[in-house]
């Protein structure tokens, strides 16, 4: 592992589009690295946002601060019937095969019992009647049926995990999106583009 002198010296030898590219994306920087990289953006007299971004990208969600985004989610409005609230995640797997083809999708959403149930009742009839007709569909469409029978039964663990990969991935956005008090819309985004 580099020591944090050896990464200052780098730093300053890089130019400024690479010290841009390590500051749109610090998730894997150590803490004691990003002052060094905010020292940097303020030296070259790079644009001041840079600094904002990296701030709240490595600044992660831990205990009761976590516990009480994810509480804050499972009081939302469901995007999809726009009336139930205690959301939770789900991954839903579908599988349409022809001869040659074959189209695996899989989606995260975090929605509410209700549409989760119709949803999962909808991916499953899919995959059943048209996951079959390919050689790979023949053999996985059984699989992802036992597969989406089993989350029914782990769907505490299952959103957590989803939950989870969901505030690592998005941390920044979701500091943003909180001061902006827009959590709502963020998830309801999240899902358009988690269906497509």
């Amino acid at each position: 592992m580099w020591t944090v002198e050896e990464i200052r010296k780098n730093y300053r030898n890089f130019d400024d589009g690479k010290i841009k590219e390590i500051a749109l994306n610090p998730k894997g920087l150590r803490k004691e690295i990003i002052p060094i990289l905010n020292e940097e953006i303020r030296n070259r007299n790079l644009d001041i946002q840079l600094i904002e971004w990296v701030n709240y990208e490595t600044n992660k969600f831990e205990g009761l601060e976590k516990q009480n985004l994810l509480e804050k989610i499972a009081k939302l409005k469901c995007s999809l019937c726009l009336v139930n609230s205690n959301l939770h995640a789900y991954r839903f797997n579908t599988i349409i095969s022809s001869l040659v083809t074959i189209t695996d999708k899989t989606e995260n959403l975090i929605i509410c019992d209700q549409c989760a149930k119709s949803k999962r009742l909808n991916t499953m009839l899919k995959t059943f009647f048209l996951g079959w007709w390919s050689k790979r569909g023949i053999i996985a469409t059984p699989f992802t049926l036992i597969s989406d029978l089993i989350k029914i039964f782990r769907k505490k663990s299952e959103s957590k995990e989803i939950l989870d990969e969901f505030i690592e991935n998005n941390t920044g956005i979701l500091r943003i999106i909180i001061e902006e008090n827009n959590l709502e819309n963020f998830i309801a985004e999240y899902n358009i583009e988690n269906s497509r």
